[in-house]
């Protein structure tokens, strides 16, 4: 390649195919994985719903392939345990592709812990061609066979060159975490990092162009989302005119990520000093392209904590000090496959910011492209005037002086990602302190409010995020302190000109970060979420001027960004509260996350419903949020909260002692198999009438409370929201009605069923639906006694199991299942 000749660099844009593509995973199942294969199980099992059809091949001495789509048990002993054979594991792998005709779009997971028997000759011998076969290796720990893997990557992988071809699940590195949490986690971000590349990229025809520095040839056949260099100004891809993208930290960050997984593949089998020595020219060459902001303030805008923050925490300079290692003769095949491995992670590890966003599925590049270009075209036709608004006592910007920094647009062009904007671009708010989970991460309403500033109460979003822990701690005096890991902006009517802001795709990406820590998602509800869960906390709070304040700002805040985006939802809520709080319902075109959502907008809009809409709403609200808290119950654990059981294994005794006694010697010999005197108990037992039973509805409230107390709605939680809204505690007979209903354990089944009000009709279903349990627990007594004294007395003529007698249709089976029916 000419070196005086400057390159210029293309990013070209993502085209997938539509389906997920086949995905094999090839699976160690040695003794050595026991420890580990639970989480294997674990993810394997979510992973495979992401492709069209999935096959497990697990090996040890031995090869087992699994039916299609097949759950994997987390017992290892039901497939191996033994040594590690990968020989007959590839041997396998070949047959499985030939035998399914197999030809293109495949991915193959290949996940192991340590060294085997390897015949790569074996394997190639009768090795299919596939096009767009992507090679994944999932090591475990430091005995990972890199070489080896390597080898059959190099052998298999015919799909995109940036896909990573390794990730270390590195079980050594035990933080201060309890160990299971910990491998759980840990399998868990790898597994997921494996999911977002199943969908298979399209390769498409370009201009002659270059996939390296070091390329000798030039190419016509590349990789959508991967970058391309040509010496011409633009290019055409797929049809399209492409032009060259400008030199950042962010383009350098993929480069270099994307050159030194490649160059380190290339040393497993030679010296790679030229090629490095390209790629570092390279960088170096960009970088010095790129514009530099003058004039820089004391008080950082945020174009420039956007130039600042390309390099800060990326690990670029980890991927250079690799490069440059390469151009001293050094080669991966020098190494033993655990260094070997832990060098390979460098490659793999693209920047702190881009590893995540491999993870999560937010806004695409185009998205975010025209979220900034939207938000720079109102930042041009609408002018913030003044400087109102609460000051951060960090920076002491209130957000009115950050949307007015002269250099806002041209930080805006500059930032290439969300994780940049949100860590570089404040939000101002009061300070709080919230509970994150793994859960919160994905869906904001799973927050919990532990507690809100009441001294240093104005903060900012990049402050937070520029401290350990993204979390602020003030001294308050006598030995306390307010501890800050989340901003609430609050805005009151004043603020109708901040609208365009706040209701911006810009302002949600930031919130959703605020809110969740995910830079990589992006949901428009998360600032809502926030409102609804900090209303939650100030309801349960004891009633005072400053909680009466906060609300009123949180229902100025919620209409000045949703009233309108909500509307739909609102109107649907207030004439049809049954069908709108549904956690998804298709028919009605709605979707409720979160009941919480109903309180917030119920909470901003009281004042103008009546009271009886209120109710309605109020009421709905209990009966859903009862039933989501309590889904996960058993159906018969559930009915058995309304009696006492105390007597209920006398009653099951004695009836099953009664039936049992028609059925002596003499009568069993009448029947010809065991189906027919199972079909005349449970005729016996239908036959038996509720009131026979002497049952008592007896319902054990604290029970219920107890349950309750482990769930985000505690029933005293729910007392406070109901006294709020209607000044009275919930009604104890409507309280009952709303658990029973709870036995509808899925949100559409709870709007779809009538919700029985009158009291003494809900004592006969409660009624009902335990005789129903009953008779079920009775009849399979009964069986077990009658099969048992079958057995005992050694009755011949009685055929143990059921067979069809030829030329005639058998006798129909009680259908026992049927008891276990919801009424």
């Amino acid at each position: 390649m000419d070196q005086e000749v400057q390159v210029k660099y293309f990013k070209l844009p993502k085209k997938e195919d539509i389906d997920t593509g086949l995905l094999i995973f090839v699976l160690d199942c040695s003794g050595s994985m026991a420890s580990y294969w639970k989480y294997v199980a674990k993810y394997h099992n979510e992973l495979k719903e992401k492709a069209i059809m999935s096959i497990a091949i697990t090996f040890d001495t031995y090869v087992k392939v699994l039916q299609p789509n097949e759950n994997i048990s987390p017992n290892i002993y039901q497939y191996g345990g033994e040594s590690t054979n990968i020989t007959s594991a590839f041997v396998a792998l070949n047959q499985e592709i030939k035998k399914r005709e197999i030809t293109r779009d495949l991915t193959v997971v290949f996940v192991s812990d340590g060294q085997g028997s390897y015949d790569e000759n074996a394997i190639e011998k009768n090795m299919p061609k596939v096009n767009n076969l992507n090679f994944i290796c999932v090591g475990v720990g430091n005995g990972f066979p890199t070489h080896i893997s390597m080898s059959l990557r190099a052998l298999y992988h015919t799909g995109n060159f940036s896909i990573p071809p390794v990730f270390i699940v590195s079980v050594e590195d035990q933080s201060s975490k309890q160990r299971e949490e910990f491998l759980d986690s840990i399998f868990k971000e790898e597994f997921q990092s494996v999911g977002v590349i199943l969908k298979p990229r399209k390769q498409c025809e370009t201009t002659p162009c270059l996939c390296f520095p070091w390329s000798e040839e030039k190419t016509t056949m590349v990789w959508s989302g991967s970058w391309v260099g040509s010496n011409d100004d633009e290019i055409t891809f797929d049809g399209k005119v492409l032009q060259p993208s400008s030199p950042s930290e962010t383009m350098i960050l993929e480069l270099a990520s994307y050159w030194l997984q490649n160059i380190q593949l290339l040393s497993l089998k030679s010296k790679v000093k030229q090629e490095a020595q390209f790629a570092l020219s390279e960088l170096e060459r960009l970088s010095n392209l790129i514009p530099k902001l003058q004039n820089q303030k004391k008080q950082k805008t945020f174009a420039q904590r956007v130039q600042e923050s390309e390099f800060k925490d990326t690990g670029l300079s980890d991927l250079v000090a690799e490069l440059k290692l390469f151009t001293q003769d050094f080669t991966l095949n020098q190494l033993s496959d655990k260094d070997a491995a832990e060098r390979l992670k460098i490659g793999t590890k693209i920047g702190k910011f881009h590893a995540r966003a491999l993870k999560f599925a937010g806004l695409s590049i185009e998205e975010f492209t025209k979220a900034k270009q939207q938000f720079i075209e109102c930042l041009k036709q609408h002018k913030f005037d003044g400087n109102d608004g609460d000051r951060s006592i960090m920076t002491l910007q209130s957000q009115k002086e950050i949307l007015q920094e002269e250099d806002l647009i041209y930080g805006l062009e500059n930032c290439s990602s969300q994780y940049q904007l949100v860590t570089a671009f404040p939000i101002i708010g009061y300070g709080l302190q919230v509970k994150r989970t793994n859960a919160s991460m994905i869906d904001p309403y799973k927050i919990e409010i532990v507690s809100l500033v009441r001294i240093h109460k104005f903060l900012d979003s990049v402050s937070l995020i520029e401290n350990a822990q993204h979390e602020l701690k003030f001294q308050v005096g006598n030995g306390q302190e307010e501890i800050v890991n989340c901003i609430l902006p609050l805005y009151t009517k004043k603020n109708e000109d901040l609208k365009p802001f706040f209701r911006s795709l810009i302002f949600h990406s930031i919130m959703t970060f605020v809110v969740c820590e995910n830079a990589d998602v992006c949901f428009d509800q998360s600032y809502a979420a926030l409102l609804a869960n900090t209303l939650f906390y100030l309801i349960r709070q004891q009633k005072s001027e400053w909680t009466k304040e906060m609300i009123s700002l949180i229902n100025e805040s919620y209409t000045l960004a949703y009233e309108q985006h909500n509307k739909s939802f609102t109107n649907k809520l207030i004439y049809n509260p049954i069908q709108s709080l549904v956690d998804f319902n298709k028919d009605f075109d709605t979707q409720c996350m979160d009941t919480i959502k109903v309180v917030l907008i119920l909470s901003a809009k009281k004042d103008q419903l009546q009271q009886e809409q209120v109710k309605n709403i109020l009421d709905r609200f209990v009966i859903e949020t009862i039933g989501r808290m309590l889904k996960e119950m058993a159906p018969k654990d559930h009915i058995n909260m309304f009696f006492n059981q105390e007597n209920e294994h006398q009653i099951i005794k004695e009836a099953s002692k009664r039936i049992i006694n028609r059925f002596d010697d003499e009568k069993l010999k009448e029947y010809n198999s065991i189906s027919a005197i199972n079909y005349q108990i449970f005729n016996e037992i239908e036959q038996n009438k509720v009131e026979e039973w002497q049952l008592q509805v007896r319902f054990n409230k604290d029970q219920v409370i107890k349950l309750l107390s482990h769930t985000k709605y505690k029933y005293e939680d729910l007392q406070c929201i109901y006294e709020y809204f209607m000044q009275e505690e919930i009604p104890e007979n409507f309280f009952i009605a709303a658990v029973f209903h709870a036995r509808y354990q899925r949100s559409i089944e709870r709007a779809t069923n009538k919700f029985i009000v009158d009291f003494d009709l809900l004592n006969t279903k409660i009624l009902s639906v335990k005789h129903k349990f009953l008779k079920l627990e009775l009849l399979e007594k009964c069986k077990v006694e009658i099969k048992s004294h079958i057995q005992k007395m050694g009755f011949n003529i009685l055929s143990m199991q059921r067979r069809p007698e030829s030329g005639k249709r058998g006798r129909s089976r009680p259908n026992a299942n049927k008891l276990q029916k919801q009424p």
